[in-house]
């Protein structure tokens, strides 16, 4: 029988993802509203550029601090913070709208620094997941917080464009702002068990308290002396930049197929089902025993969709290779997270995971560009009339507009296929379950 403090961390988990999933979901709204506004107010893709520069760039350089901080202090206090930050920052884009006419450069300040508040709460909540349920139910709770996240990205699009011609974005605003206070209202009702706040480096094996370069730089020492859990980290980082250049690529390729936004709206909605149903069955089932398997086969199921799907045109089909993919995404993310909350000692896990987290944001970006430079530079001419792999490649994958970037999505899920093969056949990589002991 489940005792009674096991529990109670899973409903204050399960409570937690409903309240934080409505504050992303806020979040969402803003950042939809304001990215809408900037670009009809100005007609600028350089000002919009900028706004989501200033989402992302914050997260990466934060993230060193915010996991030194989560394995020091309070970890439901620094979730706490963190929402309380982001609340007053998105107070202070609606004061900046109410006040003057033109904030750009304000707002984009702004939401920079919600963004790095955002980045220390989502750290403290990702460490704090073994803390509150036993080892046995972290495939399920991963689930859970898989499905909150893909309800937060589904609904923010669709609800945002009626909400926006309905109540302007200050309207937006403040329901954003009402949703924080959702999430700090269960923040300060909730109570953790004893251990969320970390110990740090400061065992007596270490010297006692070390400074705080190396205190800061322990999550790149720590994987360093695990090839397992790097070479697990490589993997994905190679198929976040595979999905960085999809991100970039896919909207392109479907207005230019079908130039038709409903088709759009319509895929990128399947896709976030898609994420939705394995968050959920993740969270029902707790997903397959052996971590490692699942993680490769599905990461080996996104290439296979990627090549077989790259030659087809019909939006049924890119729809529901889009629906494969981001399922395949969503068993693969919650599989690893099991590992890694299984694998990393708690009072380590806001370091380690801060080092995750800075791999993945930062390889997603640095595809955007390539994508680009190669979709049109290298692969669109390929598949042009003229193209020199038109007289080879035309009569499987056609010739013209959309048909180099489909070629580049079937490299895509060749280079996805290969980094599964060579994640486990890598010894260390596919014995890590085995060979690497549980840290709690």
């Amino acid at each position: 029988m489940e005792s009674r403090s096991a529990l109670r961390g899973e409903s204050t988990l399960r409570l937690l993802v409903v309240s934080q999933s409505v504050s992303q979901l806020g979040s969402g709204l803003t950042s939809f509203g304001v990215g809408v506004w900037i670009f009809q107010v100005t007609g600028s893709a350089t000002w919009f550029a900028l706004l989501s520069f200033s989402y992302l760039a914050p997260r990466v350089v934060v993230l060193p601090l915010a996991g030194e901080w989560v394995d020091r202090f309070d970890r439901r206090r620094l979730m706490l913070w963190g929402d309380l930050g982001s609340g007053l920052c998105t107070a202070g884009v609606l004061l900046a709208l109410m006040t003057w006419e033109a904030p750009y450069a304000l707002i984009c300040v702004l939401l920079a620094l919600s963004s790095a508040f955002s980045s220390l709460q989502g750290l403290s909540f990702q460490a704090s997941v073994a803390l509150l349920v036993p080892k046995e139910r972290l495939g399920q709770a991963n689930g859970w917080l898989q499905t909150g996240d893909s309800v937060a990205l589904l609904l923010a699009p669709l609800a945002g464009g009626f909400l926006l011609a309905a109540a302007g974005l200050r309207g937006l605003v403040i329901l954003d702002l009402l949703t924080f206070l959702v999430a700090v209202a269960v923040l300060w009702w909730v109570r953790f068990p004893r251990g969320s706040r970390g110990a740090g480096d400061r065992s007596p094996a270490s010297g006692g308290e070390p400074g705080f370069w190396r205190r800061a730089t322990y999550g790149w020492r720590y994987l360093r002396s695990r090839p397992g859990l790097l070479g697990l980290l490589g993997v994905f980082a190679g198929a976040n930049f595979c999905l960085g250049v999809l991100q970039a690529l896919l909207t392109p390729l479907i207005l230019t197929l079908n130039n038709d936004e409903r088709v759009l709206g319509t895929t990128l909605f399947v896709a976030g089902l898609g994420l939705l149903v394995g968050g959920v069955l993740m969270a029902v089932t707790g997903g397959y025993r052996k971590r490692i398997v699942a993680i490769f086969a599905a990461v080996g199921i996104q290439g296979v969709v990627l090549l077989v799907g790259g030659p087809f045109r019909s939006p049924m089909v890119l729809a529901g290779a889009a629906f494969i993919y981001m399922f395949a995404a969503a068993v693969a993310n919650a599989s690893s997270q099991v590992l890694w909350q299984s694998k990393v000692a708690l009072d380590r896990q806001g370091r380690v995971f801060a080092v995750r987290r800075l791999v993945a944001l930062s390889a997603m970006p640095l595809a955007y560009p390539f994508a680009g430079v190669l979709a049109d530079r290298l692969f669109e001419p390929l598949l042009m009339a003229e193209g020199w792999l038109a007289p080879w490649l035309g009569g499987i994958y056609g010739v013209g507009e959309g048909r180099g970037m489909g070629l580049l999505f079937s490299l895509l899920g060749v280079l996805l296929l290969l980094l599964a093969a060579a994640g486990y056949t890598h010894p260390r990589v596919r014995r890590l379950e085995s060979e690497m002991p549980d840290a709690h």
